[in-house]
């Protein structure tokens, strides 16, 4: 019996010709790759909003201000780690476009850590701004 990707009618020569000019091409880029720069563990703003943080655990502009930090260079996962402690107190950020900001930020962290479904949940919850005027 041939494997799924062959019901498709194609022969298993074509096959092999297609697999190796897909190898070819990475091939290629992994001759052309170079080795990424490792990123830092923690930038100096991160770690100001952070100290910052540490002396007021609760404070929500001290979450975001960290959170930020971490988004501005892709820090996804300490990103989202940082905004969940402050998830359920959004209606405590008296500006609707602070709260939607910390909002969106969060959604933004939730997708890029492979989380689309916590993403659009509190996408949800946030629900139309034009509604909380």
């Amino acid at each position: 019996r041939a494997p799924p990707y062959r019901r498709d009618g194609l022969g298993s020569h074509t096959m092999q010709q297609l697999e190796e000019g897909v190898l070819d091409v990475l091939r290629r880029y992994a001759e052309d790759a170079k080795e990424a720069n490792p990123a830092p563990s923690r930038t100096n703003a991160a770690q100001t909003a952070k100290d910052a943080l540490d002396n007021d655990p609760g404070n929500l502009d001290r979450i975001a201000e960290l959170a930020e930090c971490y988004a501005a260079v892709g820090q996804w996962r300490q990103c989202r780690n940082v905004l969940w402690r402050g998830r359920h107190r959004l209606q405590e950020i008296p500006k609707l476009e602070d709260r939607f900001n910390f909002g969106l930020l969060l959604c933004e962290a939730c997708y890029f850590t492979g989380n689309p479904y916590d993403a659009l949940t509190i996408l949800t919850e946030l629900g139309d701004p034009d509604s909380l005027k």
